[in-house]
C-alpha cells in the first residue's frame, strides 16, 4: 500500500537536509558517512529526520496498545488509521508500519531549533515540545522515540506505507486536533488513561469534577452557550446527580473553563469529532467507488467486489456492511 508514492518522495526530499544518515539497521546509521538525501530515500530503511538547526517534520511511534504490540491489536496500516483519526481531528502526512506498530509524521512549516544556551519565550521547539509531551500521554505512545525531533527513524518510503502529502501544517494545527480529554489533566489534575464513561442520566458518585466537566464539553462541544447557561447546567448536575455535590465555587471554576474554551472554538467531544472523521472517510471512500465504476466501465468490464476492497484497502465483509447499498445503487447505474 503506497498512497502517493511519488508526491511523498518529493516532499521528503524538500523537507530533509541536502544530506543524511542512513542505515538499514538503526543503530548503525551514525557510524557511516553522509549520503545525499535523495540516493538516502531510495535505499535505505532507517534515515535521518531533521537536523540539529531546523525541524519540518514531526515525528511519532506507536509500540503498544492495550498489553499487545500495536501491530498485533490493530492487525494493518487502514484499521490503525481509522483508530488515530478517531482520537485526534488532523490527518498525519503519513504512516507506516514498524515491527511493533506504527510510525507516523506531519509535515510543517519549519522552524529554526533553539541552539543550547538560549531559552528564548514561546519559542517554536518548546510550543512543539508540549505538544509532543500531551499527544504521547493521550496516544500511549513511545515516549522515547517520539519525544525526539532530531534522529534516526524508518523511511517510509521503503516500508508499507500510507500517504496523504497535500496539506502542510503549523503548530496550532497539531495543538488544535487534540481534544479536550487530551488537557484535562491540565484543568483538573486527573489522567487522560482513566477514561471516564459517563451519562448525564446517571448518578454521580466520583469523579465530580471530571465527570461535570466531560459532560459540559459534551453538551456544548461546537457552540458558544452562554456563561450562565453553562453554569445552570453544571449547577443542574451538581444538584441533582451527585451523591455529595461540589462547593459552588468548583462549579462557578468548570463553567469559566468551558466558557472560555467554547469562546475560542477550541471545545469539542470525543463522540462528535468520531462521527466526523468516520462521515469524512466514508465520504472519500464512496467517492473511490464511482471512480472504479467508472474505470471499469471505460474498460468494458465487470466491476468485482474483491478488487475493489482490495483498492479501498478494506475487507469484502467490510465493503458489504458499510457501502453494501451505495455499491448497489451504482451496480444499477
Amino acid at each position: 500500500m503506497k498512497t502517493n508514492e511519488g508526491d511523498l518522495f518529493a516532499l521528503l526530499l524538500k523537507n530533509l537536509p541536502p544530506k543524511i544518515h542512513c542505515s538499514d539497521n538503526k543503530s548503525g546509521a551514525y557510524s557511516k558517512p553522509l549520503e545525499m538525501t535523495h540516493n538516502a530515500l531510495k535505499s535505505s530503511l532507517f534515515i535521518e529526520f531533521n537536523s540539529k538547526e531546523r525541524t519540518t517534520i514531526v515525528v511519532f511511534d506507536k509500540d503498544t496498545h492495550e498489553g499487545q504490540t500495536a501491530l498485533e491489536y490493530f492487525g494493518d496500516l487502514v484499521i490503525f488509521e481509522e483508530w488515530l483519526l478517531e482520537m485526534i481531528e488532523i490527518r498525519p502526512s503519513y504512516i507506516c508500519a514498524t515491527t511493533k506498530g506504527f510510525q507516523f509524521g506531519f509535515f510543517i512549516k519549519g522552524f529554526l531549533n533553539v541552539q543550547a544556551g538560549h531559552n528564548p519565550k514561546n519559542s517554536p521547539q518548546y510550543f512543539l515540545s508540549d505538544i509532543k509531551s500531551r499527544y504521547i500521554r493521550y496516544l500511549d505512545l513511545d515516549k522515547i522515540a517520539s519525544s525526539k525531533n532530531h534522529g534516526i527513524f524508518r523511511n517510509p518510503l521503503r516500508h508499507k506505507h500510507i500517504a496523504y502529502t497535500s496539506v502542510i501544517y503549523d503548530l496550532k494545527d497539531l495543538k488544535g486536533a487534540l481534544p479536550l480529554e487530551a488537557f484535562a489533566s491540565e484543568i483538573f489534575s486527573y489522567s487522560s488513561k482513566s477514561y471516564l464513561s459517563v451519562s448525564k442520566h446517571q448518578k454521580i458518585s466520583s469523579n465530580r469534577n471530571c465527570t461535570i466537566f466531560k459532560l459540559c464539553c459534551r453538551e456544548f462541544a461546537y457552540s458558544k452557550a452562554t456563561k450562565q447557561h453553562i453554569f445552570s447546567f453544571a449547577k443542574r448536575l451538581n444538584d441533582e446527580k451527585c451523591y455529595e455535590p461540589l462547593p459552588i465555587n468548583e462549579i462557578r471554576s468548570i463553567t469559566n473553563s468551558i466558557y472560555k474554551l467554547s469562546q475560542n472554538a477550541t471545545l469539542r467531544s470525543g463522540s462528535k469529532k468520531a462521527q466526523i472523521n468516520r462521515a469524512k472517510l466514508v465520504k472519500d471512500r464512496k467517492k473511490q467507488i464511482i471512480k472504479y465504476f467508472l474505470k471499469c466501465k471505460e474498460e468494458n468490464r465487470n466491476p468485482i467486489k474483491a478488487e475493489l476492497a482490495r483498492n479501498l484497502s478494506i475487507s469484502v465483509t467490510s465493503l458489504n456492511s458499510t457501502y453494501g447499498d451505495f455499491i448497489k445503487l451504482r451496480w444499477q447505474k
